[in-house]
């Protein structure tokens, strides 16, 4: 009995595809994106914000706008706006996960909260800016001991 074992390599890209085809078919499929489980304004905030962080493959960028899209319309039914500074804070995050997710696997759960995490920490926020720099007073001379 003879056994054949072979290993296959998945690659991200069609042999021949170059760089440049690859990144407009990234872009071919962020600008089609238009799913009909979310909210239109959903669908607009996660194509914008998956366009920020220039995902390197068609499937990466598929899984970026399903978890964008899911927290932006879970953010939308409670009533917040929609900016990446607010929905991107890691308490929202697992709000999100914890309330909005609980038919799915535990696999699934934690796919999309990776997926979310990802994005908090590449898209490009405004930065809040640091505190004052206040003058520094010298500690004050000890006071003579009372006799």
């Amino acid at each position: 009995m003879v056994y054949c074992i072979s290993t296959v390599v998945a690659s991200r890209t069609w042999p021949g595809t170059s760089k440049e085809q690859e990144r407009s078919s990234v872009a071919a499929t962020i600008a089609a994106y238009s799913p009909v489980s979310v909210g239109p304004e959903a669908a607009v905030f996660a194509r914008a914000v998956v366009t920020k962080v220039h995902p390197e493959s068609r499937e990466r960028a598929k899984a970026l706008l399903h978890a964008s899209s899911r927290l932006a319309s879970f953010a939308c039914s409670l009533g917040l706006v929609l900016d990446a500074d607010v929905l991107f804070e890691d308490s929202l995050i697992e709000r999100f996960v914890i309330c909005s997710t609980t038919r799915l696997r535990a696999s699934s759960r934690a796919t999309l909260r990776s997926n979310l995490r990802y994005l908090a920490r590449r898209v490009p926020s405004v930065v809040p800016p640091g505190p004052v720099a206040l003058p520094r007073s010298h500690a004050k001379a000890p006071t003579a001991q009372l006799r």
